[in-house]
């Protein structure tokens, strides 16, 4: 496997080589453009974001006799009682978090790519507000919902399991839950993918990427 990163691009839409498809091959129903993709991921976000919050209920369950500054902030009427201490403490938290989140980038791409076949030449591109890991592999749909899941559950969804029994005392307890919050919802665009793919892709066809867009079709037997 090759792993290229190809920089920021303006205008990824024009950055993105087409490939060469198969004449049965059919065009996903997607956004067709950064902005209209953006939209449809805050869609697809608020499910992620009621995940979230009920961990956040889960951890009030195994830690009844701690309530978590996170926990009053996000899902407590207790926030009106804090003190300004409590407040900037969790703002330094949450600034701590959202570092580490950026830092997450990077690792997010390269778990989707490791997730083609071994033969696969893989593109990570930037923009302004997206990144995206490209390759003409043509991968089956399996594979394809697993590769999209990949990142969601590795920095998302482990870390929120393993945030369930750290003491909500400690500020690791409060980084750890709000870093994988936010590398979970910001998966919001592969859920898409998996939702087209579970809903648009017939058992026994494969995916393949061309240009700003994903195609689907059976491969001749």
């Amino acid at each position: 496997m090759a792993i290229k990163f190809k920089g920021y691009r303006k205008d990824i839409k024009k950055a993105l080589p087409e490939s060469d498809l198969p004449d049965n091959a059919v065009k996903f129903r997607e956004p067709n453009s950064v902005f209209a993709l953006n939209m449809w991921a805050l869609l697809f976000s608020i499910p992620a974001i009621l995940i979230v919050v009920g961990f956040a209920f889960l951890k009030r369950r195994i830690y009844p006799e701690q309530i978590s500054l996170f926990y009053k902030l996000i899902i407590s009427s207790e926030f009106y009682n804090l003190p300004v201490s409590a407040l900037l403490n969790a703002l330094y938290n949450c600034i701590i978090s959202l570092l580490l989140f950026l830092l997450c980038i990077v690792p997010h791409e390269l778990l989707h790519a490791i997730a083609f076949h071994r033969d696969a030449d893989v593109d990570i591109y930037f923009t302004s507000s997206v990144a995206l890991c490209y390759s003409h592999d043509v991968i089956s749909k399996r594979r394809f919902i697993g590769l999209s899941l990949l990142p969601s559950f590795v920095l998302g969804i482990l870390p929120l399991i393993v945030w369930l029994f750290i003491p909500p005392s400690s500020n690791a307890a409060d980084i750890v839950y709000f870093t994988a919050a936010l590398n979970f919802i910001a998966g919001a665009g592969d859920f898409m993918n998996v939702f087209n793919a579970m809903t648009q892709m017939p058992r026994g066809t494969y995916q393949q990427l061309s240009g700003f867009n994903s195609y689907w079709f059976y491969l001749p037997e």
